[in-house]
């Protein structure tokens, strides 16, 4: 199986977790919505980088959100065990996201998911994004969106 088939098998689980705890995931509308309502402060973000707010936060959109966060899971299926601290945790971070996390600052946070233990922790891009903390190398994700052949 490869990462991107084992991170869509996860999805599920990991939305249902998350919605137990009050995380909530926007429709196209409501993500086009929070994005307008970042603009009005001159905040220009990607609409595809962040996946849940909190649920309190879309039942009284117009208001902006205090936070938008981006979810990064370990699955099930991991060979290698993760520590409770998320030691041996590995995930893609993409442009949009670390744009988003540079624009909004404390206003843009990461949920890491352990679906193995069902814990989560909630971190800033500057408590893993370091070279102390984490092996950090560039990748491109491609996502062939037309038939080439």
């Amino acid at each position: 199986m490869s990462n991107y088939e084992g991170g869509k098998e996860n999805e599920s689980p990991t939305w249902t977790y998350l919605e137990q705890h009050g995380f909530i995931r926007p429709t196209k509308e409501q993500r086009k919505q929070i994005v307008t309502l970042f603009e009005k402060d001159n905040k220009v973000i990607s609409s595809r980088a962040f996946d849940v707010i909190k649920k309190e936060e879309l039942e009284i959109l117009p208001i902006k959100p205090k936070v938008l966060y981006e979810v990064k899971t370990c699955g099930k299926q991991k060979s290698k065990k993760i520590s409770t601290g998320f030691k041996g945790m590995g995930f893609t971070l993409t442009e949009n996201e670390k744009n988003n996390a540079d624009k909004l600052g404390d206003a843009y946070k990461f949920i890491f998911v352990d679906l193995v233990t069902n814990k989560h922790h909630i971190f800033e891009l500057k408590e893993f994004f370091n070279k102390e903390y984490a092996r950090i190398y560039r990748t491109w994700s491609i996502f062939i969106n037309v038939d080439l052949v």
